[in-house]
């Protein structure tokens, strides 16, 4: 998943007859695992009061520095990268 989201890496798979997609339609390999991945993430805990006007912000969860930790010796390009791709998580539908 970082390597595609350094695009470095691009692969293809089929959605599969179980996926809410069509069977045959081409996912990105990275959708994919971070479909299955996203939801065991250690994140930033959050309270609904059922008065959130966006939905998709109050179902993304931060999770830098709840789940997601990156050394200060990190390279820049793949800090970034990381975070890009690490740095929160979406939890609503994806479909």
């Amino acid at each position: 998943m970082l390597l595609e989201q350094m695009g470095l890496v691009t692969k293809m798979v089929k959605a599969g007859p179980h996926s809410g997609y069509d069977p045959d339609l081409d996912i990105e390999l990275g959708f994919e695992l971070w479909a299955g991945l996203r939801y065991p993430f250690f994140k930033q805990p959050k309270l609904f009061t059922g008065d959130e006007e966006d939905m998709i912000e109050a179902a993304t969860y931060k999770v830098e520095g709840f789940g997601l930790f990156i050394a200060d010796s990190c390279d820049e390009v793949l800090r970034n990268a990381s975070l890009k791709r690490f740095g929160s998580v979406y939890l609503g539908c994806i479909h």
